[in-house]
């Protein structure tokens, strides 16, 4: 115990955390506070390419490489 005290010194003593870490105001929010909040589910579906298209474009990326997935055309990602 004495060696080890010797090496870490008073490392192993952490200092108490500043209450102004967790308080909003002090240090300004976080910028993830002020973000726009997302767009409904909706609108991001729609936006989003359709689920047809993403099945195939996977399966013919990634599945048909593996033997396994011949038949990967019936691998559905639908929502």
């Amino acid at each position: 115990t004495l060696q080890r005290r010797g090496v870490y010194g008073e490392d192993l003593d952490y200092p108490p955390m500043e209450p102004t870490c967790f308080s909003p105001t002090s240090r300004g929010r976080p910028p993830h506070w002020d973000m726009e909040p997302p767009p409904p589910y909706e609108v991001a579906i729609k936006t989003t390419r359709s689920s047809t298209h993403l099945r195939r474009s996977y399966s013919d990326t990634q599945l048909l490489t593996e033997p396994l997935f011949g038949r990967s055309r019936e691998i559905s990602f639908e929502v």
